[in-house]
Order: C-alpha cells, then sequence, then structure tokens
C-alpha cells in the first residue's frame, strides 16, 4: 500500500490493442502509449510518488490529445487553425492545442500550402468569385492567394442564371443575377459586361407585357376597395415598378386600364 507521502501503486496493466492500460489501487486508470509506459518503467506492483502519477497523467493527457488531432489531420487537408480549434472544441488548453498543431505542421500532416491551392481552384472552378474564396481562406487561418476568375465558368454559370430567371421582367431579371453573382464573390468588373448585354427576345417582351398587364390586373381588384382611382392607379405603378417591369409597359397597361374602364 501506499504511504501517506506517496501517489499510488499499479495493481494491474492491460495491452489494448496498440495501447496499454495502467490500473491504480485507487480506482483510476490511465490510458497510455507503448512509449509512455515503458519511459516510466511501469510494472504491476510499482509505486508512483503523487509528483509521478501527477506528470504521467498530464503526459497521457496530452497523448490522447495529439491521437485525436493526427486523425482529425488524416481525415483530409486541413489548417492548422483547423486542428487547433478541434482541440479546443475537445476541452484541450489552448497551449497543448498551439503546440500541438505546431508538431503536425513540422511533421507535414498538415500542408496548409497544399490546402490553400486546393480550395483556390475547387472554389473557383464551382463558380464562385476572388472575394468569396479569400473570406474562405481566412476562415480557416490560410494566407491569401492570387486568384483570377475562370471566364468559361463564370459564362457557363450565367447562362444557367439566364435560364432560372428567364421568366422574370427584365430589369428584376438583371438585378437577381447581380446580386446573385455579388454573393458568389465576383466583382462587378467580373460580370459587368455581360449583365450589360441582357436583354429580352421579341417573344421574351410580349410575354413580359401579358405579364405585366396581369399583374396589373390582380392588383387593382385586390386593392380596390379603399382607394380612389388615381390613388389606386398611383399604388399599382408603384408595386409594378417594384417587380421590375418596364415603365413603357406599365403606362401602357394602365392606358389600357383605363380605357377598359371607361368603356
Amino acid at each position: 500500500m501506499p504511504s501517506a507521502n506517496t501517489g499510488d501503486v499499479i495493481r494491474d496493466v492491460k495491452i489494448k490493442k496498440n495501447k496499454v492500460e495502467v490500473y491504480f489501487q485507487d480506482g483510476s486508470s490511465l490510458l497510455l502509449s507503448p512509449d509512455l509506459y515503458s519511459d516510466y518503467f511501469l510494472y504491476v506492483g510499482k509505486e508512483l510518488t503523487a509528483k509521478e502519477k501527477k506528470e504521467l497523467t498530464k503526459r497521457a493527457k496530452r497523448q490522447k490529445e495529439r491521437d485525436y488531432a493526427t486523425a482529425y489531420a488524416l481525415k483530409g487537408l486541413k489548417s492548422q487553425k483547423e486542428v487547433r480549434d478541434a482541440l479546443l472544441r475537445k476541452g484541450s488548453g489552448y497551449a497543448d492545442a498551439a503546440s500541438i498543431s505546431e508538431e503536425l505542421v513540422r511533421e507535414g500532416l498538415i500542408d496548409e500550402e497544399a490546402l490553400g491551392g486546393y480550395l483556390v481552384d475547387s472554389y473557383t472552378q464551382r463558380g464562385y468569385g476572388e472575394r468569396y474564396i479569400q473570406e474562405k481562406l481566412y476562415l480557416k487561418g490560410l494566407k491569401k492567394r492570387e486568384v483570377e476568375t475562370d471566364e468559361e465558368v463564370l459564362g457557363n454559370l450565367f447562362q444557367r442564371l439566364l435560364s432560372k430567371y428567364a421568366d422574370v421582367p427584365l430589369r428584376k431579371r438583371k438585378e437577381k443575377i447581380t446580386a446573385f453573382l455579388l454573393r458568389r464573390g465576383y466583382s462587378n468588373e467580373d460580370f459587368a459586361s455581360l449583365v450589360k448585354e441582357i436583354s429580352n427576345t421579341p417573344e421574351q417582351e410580349e410575354k413580359e407585357r401579358k405579364m405585366c398587364r396581369l399583374a396589373l390586373k390582380t392588383l387593382m381588384e385586390k386593392e380596390r376597395e379603399g382607394y380612389n382611382q388615381r390613388a389606386l392607379r398611383e399604388k399599382a405603378y408603384a408595386r409594378l415598378m417594384a417587380m421590375g417591369y418596364d415603365p413603357d409597359d406599365i403606362a401602357r397597361a394602365l392606358e389600357d386600364s383605363n380605357d377598359e374602364t371607361n368603356c
């Protein structure tokens, strides 16, 4: 039995896969790496001082954190910040999390140069612009990198947006496409010339005029109560403008509506 001035006595040792579990008489146990077990020359019946057991417990904890960080880093390309943050979420102290992540960098288990290049290529090919990509690099703790817009990727994305918003009024179509590309991290310089060239086909123009007249009719019927004719027309004009319809189409629709009312 340990004396009052000692830590504890090892009562059992068991091999568990690639680890060694050491059991103490006080009921506690530590899971150690074979190297750590050998460093302390541990064996059943060995008595450890309180200081020795405290140090062994600290080193066992750090080894566990190191094993977790290594496994996390090997799941895929990770940055030093990602590994450090993962350790902090698991309850590691900042000093240990920082030193372990630095060890993995030195040993080549964390390759931020490869990760940065992969992210730039991946996001570029998926249709994201420089601002979005630089933000992603920053969030992973990576340095800024040169990002060049892939004109073919942007062009294909632009064509998909044209198809998606084909039935939207021209002015609103331009607004939606511009807003989408800005959210993707592209700059106005990247796509301004493309947006400038957006126009309606004759079929789209006719369809848009019909949609404008239908929208006006719906608004007039819905808001008729409580408004005089002039106020109702002003309200309808503002709503149709907000929906993106052409001012000339709105004016013609209002004129046609007024003619029908007077008949």
